[in-house]
């Protein structure tokens, strides 16, 4: 319930998020991936299938190690089947067991899964991680980036996640549109606004237009930027909910530009006015 996107959230604990709610997928913890998996409808799992954290195949390993793979993906397996019956807390004890006959990736990131819809997020961000330790997956990013933006309402917190996402899966658009949103909302708690440059009103001098505005943070500038940089990804990508947020992003800069523009030109005819006075 946690992989996708920051408007759609199913999960009553979530629904307060910190930033705009506005995404395309819900916010679910699992790969929602075209796999051919028998599991891949729940959307909430890995849909990558069962993946041992061992690199070499099953016929070189000994004996011993085959069958504790074999227990591991019958574990796996039972703990999807628990998961889609609704029985989380069985589904977190065949995960369990997974991870303990032979630890993969996909048992840690399901079982980080359960931990979230049991609203235990720093076990969750736990499993992810060592899901990510076994083998690096932009889902597992996502989904810490998530937690923390959304959850733990730690915007800072989760950008380097989301950059981490993109290094391994730079055309997913709905990551791109996640991170968007975040560093949007970013922007707007170091104080950035649509109305930002709305000081210069039609009757209003330079004078009175730059004494009237506040200072644009210039790491808010930075941080709206990029966000537009990723709405547009995220809109050729085929993200279609992006374009109104790129189209409010793109005012916040108008505005925060026409601010320092008039600050600036103010700040010059009040040092002119005070020469001509000496």
């Amino acid at each position: 319930m946690i992989r996708r996107s920051l408007a759609k959230v199913a999960a009553v604990a979530v629904r307060s998020a910190a930033v705009p709610r506005a995404a395309v997928r819900p916010l679910s913890l699992a790969a929602a991936r075209t796999h051919t998996n028998t599991h891949t409808q729940t959307r909430t799992l890995s849909a990558r299938g069962f993946s041992t954290s061992s690199p070499a195949s099953a016929s070189t390993d000994p004996p011993e190690t085959d069958a504790k793979v074999a227990k591991s993906r019958t574990s796996f397996n039972t703990g999807i089947d628990a998961w889609n019956a609704g029985d989380i807390v069985t589904a977190m004890t065949h995960f369990r067991a997974s991870i303990a006959h032979h630890p993969s990736s996909d048992a840690y990131f399901n079982l980080a899964n359960c931990h979230h819809s049991q609203g235990d997020h720093t076990q969750a961000l736990e499993g992810w991680r060592k899901s990510i330790d076994l083998s690096p997956r932009p889902d597992a990013y996502v989904n810490m980036a998530n937690t923390h933006a959304i959850v733990l309402r730690d915007t800072a917190g989760a950008l380097p996640f989301y950059r981490k996402a993109l290094e391994l899966a730079p055309m997913d658009g709905e990551i791109h549109y996640n991170f968007a949103v975040v560093l949007d909302a970013a922007a707007k708690a170091a104080g950035l606004t649509a109305s930002a440059g709305q000081a210069d009103k039609p009757h209003a001098t330079p004078a009175a237009a730059g004494s009237a505005a506040a200072p644009v943070d210039p790491k808010a500038v930075e941080l709206i930027e990029e966000a537009i940089v990723h709405y547009q990804m995220a809109v050729r990508l085929g993200v279609d909910m992006a374009e109104k947020h790129l189209r409010n992003a793109m005012a916040k800069l108008v505005g925060a530009q026409a601010t320092t523009v008039n600050r600036t030109h103010a700040q010059r005819e009040q040092g002119d006015s005070q020469q001509q006075r000496q």
